[in-house]
């Protein structure tokens, strides 16, 4: 829970209570922290007391609702980060982020009164659309993505129009410009570059075979010139105004620029003023209920086969405190922090 701004701490809390007939309430096995939790952390949005934060886990269905009809108790599942009503003719498609009675999403007040899901157990509503049995075969760190992060990144680079052949820069590549670019290059593109200040992200995106450049004019007038006018698609994922420049900097004339980032800071009007007409600039927030189906088959293909690094640590609930630190103070440090209520 956040008990102010830069302070999170392990409380005790009644345990959720069904509010709907298509509630569920899981035991939650894993849990993680997404770059979108330090908005409110950080007190970007208002003073966060007593906010539980937490969109992206994995667990068990201990409890349903009468008129849950797809899941049942004991079942094990993953849980999209946005909800929707699981009934209108977007959410019909798996577009959960253009539900027509409005995205939720766990955790964020301002989007749902429902608690997240980093503690013991959650509640969780419109089940039979929000959840997802997790195959065998899927590992927990993979389920884990598949809640947010790795649908986002897939969502992006979908959105940029990467196919056979591209040429694609991710901006920014924190956890979900890395579920970019490896969706990137699932998706075929073949010479794939990275932007991003920090090297410890640089190092891990040459150990993936992506060529990485610091946020530099000198590294964006290089990427213009190593791919002969400008890259196929740009995939902009870090949500600050630096980023947005690059994405416009390194993009061809005929590119398109898919954002999927929540912004951290305002954006100048400058990135708009310098995009040509003929770019498409693509902006959305991902439905993972869209993404699951697609992904789930690619899971096994080389280009995914190392998304449990992005965890670069995992830690028990109850250091909570040091965790949001040290992912929001020392991001050279940590990718992505996984807490792991089954140690």
């Amino acid at each position: 829970m956040f008990s102010g701004v830069r302070a999170a701490e392990t409380v005790d809390v009644a345990d959720p209570v069904l509010r709907s007939p298509t509630d569920v309430i899981l035991s939650v096995e894993r849990t993680a922290i997404c770059g979108s939790d330090l908005h409110p952390y950080r007190g970007e949005w208002g003073d966060p007391g007593g906010q539980r934060p937490g969109h992206e886990f994995i667990g068990t269905i201990v409890e349903a609702g009468r008129d849950v009809r797809s899941r049942r108790r004991g079942e094990r599942v993953l849980c999209s980060g946005a909800v929707g009503c699981g009934e209108c003719p977007a959410c019909a498609q798996g577009l959960s982020a253009a539900c027509v009675s409005g995205m939720k999403v766990f955790g964020i007040p301002m989007m749902t009164d429902y608690p997240g899901g980093q503690a013991e157990y959650v509640a969780v509503p419109s089940a039979d659309f929000s959840l997802l049995p997790i195959p065998e075969e899927v590992a927990p760190e993979a389920a884990l993505l598949l809640t947010d992060n790795l649908a986002t990144g897939w969502q992006a680079a979908q959105r940029a129009g990467v196919r056979e052949g591209n040429s694609a820069v991710v901006v920014g590549f924190g956890p979900v410009g890395m579920c970019a670019a490896m969706s990137a290059r699932e998706l075929g593109a073949w010479d794939l570059f990275v932007i991003d200040p920090l090297g410890s992200r640089r190092e891990f995106a040459a150990s993936l075979g992506y060529r990485a450049f610091d946020a530099t004019p000198e590294a964006e007038a290089e990427i213009v010139e190593l791919t002969g006018g400008g890259a196929d698609c740009v995939l902009e994922t870090a949500g600050r105004d630096a980023s947005m420049r690059s994405a416009v900097a390194v993009a061809h004339p005929s590119a398109t620029i898919s954002s999927v980032s929540v912004p951290s800071e305002p954006y100048s009007a400058e990135p708009s003023e310098r995009r040509l007409p003929t770019q498409r600039f693509r902006s959305s927030v991902a439905s993972p209920q869209r993404a699951w189906p697609q992904l789930i088959p690619r899971l096994g293909s080389p280009a995914l086969a190392r998304l449990a690094e992005i965890f670069s640590h995992r830690l028990p609930l109850a250091r909570s405190a040091e965790a949001y630190a040290l992912f929001s103070e020392r991001p050279d440090e940590c990718r992505k922090i996984l807490f792991d209520l089954t140690l």
